[in-house]
Formats: structure tokens, sequence, C-alpha cells
């Protein structure tokens, strides 16, 4: 990565332990959670500004958690642990960069920490509301037959075969070699997002698909996050999503661009749910104009639109 680059753990009041990493010195300072997928993309902020990113619990290179009691709570964990790596490291209103989920676990901790939250970057969010339906020409057109169902049959051959007893670090690479298309519209843009993460027993899919699932996707269902509490974040948003996003629809990321009070969106033509391995010169360049104070050129304002909320919420 770098020479200058910091790694330690940072322990969390619950026991658990963060693996993070800091890199560059400027006055100002980034937190990118899930570095294990994002640090070595972001890398470039360091030379303007101080960055720090870490692995979420659970994953990379922290500590395994094997008490359910410290991870049930799911994205709630992950918006404590966004406060506990800020105080670790003296952090003074930080900026956020937050990468699917994370970019709504960003909004949520912007909500509870006001005065301690800067400039937010979501790429590729969810919904505001869980189960929010758009229209077709906001939906990915190949969504359901790649990102469902596909998914689904290509872990059940998976299973099939035994390799996730036999051998799981064989399981998580076959596995990725179908997600990296799932998760990217480029062609030859996969490459970018190796399976170096095979190597840790927490990203094995096994491992890592169950957190989500247990976990992480249930937490969001139940949040109740209404129009008043976005209303409460006053810092600037940049919104970065993939026209073809397959894992997110690109609808949300609009969605969220219209019900943030001071937001823009940056639509990445041809890319899907990593738009920053298939754009790295606009999407770095963007993040980092955002970053230093200024909208980029190529971010819309949105106005609000109708959509379809199950929840009544919004």
């Amino acid at each position: 990565m770098t020479a200058d680059l910091e790694q330690g753990m940072v322990p969390t009041p619950d026991g658990t332990e963060l693996c993070a990493y800091r890199i560059g010195s400027g006055k100002s300072a980034v937190i990118i959670p899930n570095a294990i997928y994002l640090l070595e993309h972001f890398a470039h902020l360091a030379r303007d500004f101080t960055v720090v990113s870490y692995d979420l619990r659970n994953r990379g290179r922290s500590a395994p958690v094997r008490d359910r009691r410290l991870l049930h709570r799911g994205i709630h964990h992950d918006v404590e642990d966004l406060e506990t790596v800020r105080l670790f490291f003296e952090l003074e209103r930080p900026s956020l960069i937050g990468h699917s989920y994370l970019g709504l676990a960003a909004i949520l901790y912007a909500i509870d920490k006001p005065q301690s939250c800067g400039r937010i970057v979501q790429i590729g969010p969810p919904s505001p509301a869980h189960g929010t339906a758009y229209p077709p020409d906001l939906i990915a057109p190949d969504l359901e037959a790649i990102a469902g169902s596909g998914a689904a049959r290509q872990l059940q051959q998976l299973r099939d075969e035994g390799l996730p007893a036999s051998d799981p670090e064989e399981f998580c690479r076959r596995w990725w070699d179908f997600m990296r298309g799932v998760y990217v519209a480029l062609p030859g843009a996969e490459a970018a997002l190796g399976d170096h993460f095979c190597a840790f027993e927490n990203e094995w899919p096994l491992n890592m698909e169950a957190h989500l699932w247990q976990n992480i996707l249930p937490s969001i269902a139940r949040l109740d996050l209404r129009q008043d509490e976005i209303d409460q974040v006053q810092v600037p948003v940049l919104t970065v999503h993939g026209r073809s996003d397959r894992n997110a629809p690109y609808g949300a990321g609009r969605d969220w661009a219209a019900r943030l009070g001071d937001a823009r969106l940056l639509t990445v033509d041809e890319a899907a749910h990593f738009p920053f391995l298939e754009r790295p010169d606009l999407v770095g360049s963007a993040v980092r104009r955002f970053l230093g104070g200024a909208w980029p050129t190529a971010a819309e304002v949105v106005e609000r639109f109708e959509v379809s909320d199950p929840s009544g919420r919004l």
C-alpha cells in the first residue's frame, strides 16, 4: 500500500477488537469502514487527508466474534463501531465513506452523532426504506436474474460439491469468481476485485453471508427511519450510484439524494455495485473534490419523486 501505513487493533466497549489502519497526515480526516475492500482503492486520499480505515467486526482481520450477542444488533453495532474508531484516533468531525449498507450506517451515525460527523459519501447505498419498489427505469434490467436466483443456484452448486467443508478457501474463491460478475457491469472490471480476502476465515462466504443474513439484513429491515429523522442530517452528502447496480437499485441512490437536505447524486453509467472499480478516475476525483469542500461537476440535484414505500413512513 504505502510505507507510512499504520496498523493495529482497536478495542470496543463490548470486548470486540477491530483491525484498523491509518495513513496520511492531513488536517482533515476521513473514516472508511470495510478496509479489506476499500482501503486500497481510496488510499490516494492520504495525499490530502488523514485516512482511517478498519475491518468491520467479525470481518477481515478484525477478531472473529463467536458470541452472537455481539453481532445480533447488526447495523447498529456498525454505527457504534464508527464512534469507537473516531474516539480511538481522536478525530474531530471526520468525513465518512460508506459503501453498500455502510452508506446507510453513515446516515444513521450522522443522525445519532451530529456534532461528530463531517461530510458523507455514500456508494451504492440501499433504499432509505426497506422494501421500497422503484420503477423499471431505476432498476438494473438483470437484477433478479443475476443477483437473486443466480447467486442462490451458484451457492447451492458449491454446497453440492462439498466444498464448504472440504476446502473453504477454494469455496471462497469459486464463490467470488461468480460474485465479481454480479458486483460489476463493465467487462473486465471484475479483475480489480481480487480474492485476497479469501485468506481470512471471517471472509469465507459461509461466515460472512451468515452474519449478513442473520444479523445485518434483519436489522436493516427493522429500521423505522422516518423523513423527519432524515431531515436531521445537516452535513453535505454525495451519493454515488452505478446505474446498473444489482445489489442496491439505482433508484435507491436517487431516493437518498432527493430526501436528504443537502445532497447530490453522482450517477456512474455502465457500472454496478462497485463503481469505484469500474470508473476509478471519475469516482476518485469526485470524492476528492467533494471531501475538499466542493461539489463534483457531474453531481446533480435530484427532485423528490414518488415511490412505493410499504412502510408508509417516507
